[in-house]
């Protein structure tokens, strides 16, 4: 077989595919068991999700099914790795007064925690929406 500079190009984007894939595996998992190294008795985690805040940046939304929490992270392109930082935000499902879906192109996730407005951009808003929702609902 004779290797062309195609072939050797896709090989390459092969292989930092698959490192890419093992590393975010590997953070995910990190990222999965500090978050559940927080929860309560008989909290169970509901939907967890990488996104953004437009205020905060970068990190982890956790709803589970007593809270919403933001853990702060931050990622270097280099080795394709994350770190998790501080929890920004801890918050009782109790204390949101309002949660609502905004935006026409950019739909975020909204929630009204006291006089503080958050808006998380994460891949299925509407669906954010309804989770936090039923979870306050049921509580």
């Amino acid at each position: 077989m004779v290797w062309t500079l195609y072939n050797i190009i896709h090989l390459g984007s092969i292989i930092l595919k698959c490192y890419t894939l093992l590393v975010l595996r590997k953070e995910l998992y990190n990222v999965s068991t500090h978050i559940q190294h927080r929860m309560e008795e008989g909290e169970k985690k509901l939907r967890q999700e990488d996104c953004h805040e437009d205020k905060l940046g970068a990190g982890i939304l956790t709803l589970t099914n007593r809270r919403i929490a933001f853990d702060k992270t931050r990622a270097r392109i280099m080795d394709f790795s994350k770190h998790m930082g501080d929890t920004i935000i801890d918050v009782s499902l109790s204390d949101v007064k309002k949660v609502w879906k905004e935006g026409l192109l950019m739909k975020k996730t909204c929630i009204l925690v006291g006089e503080d407005t958050y808006k998380f951009g994460v891949l299925s808003p509407g669906g954010w929406t309804d989770a936090i929702q039923d979870a306050m609902d049921a509580e």
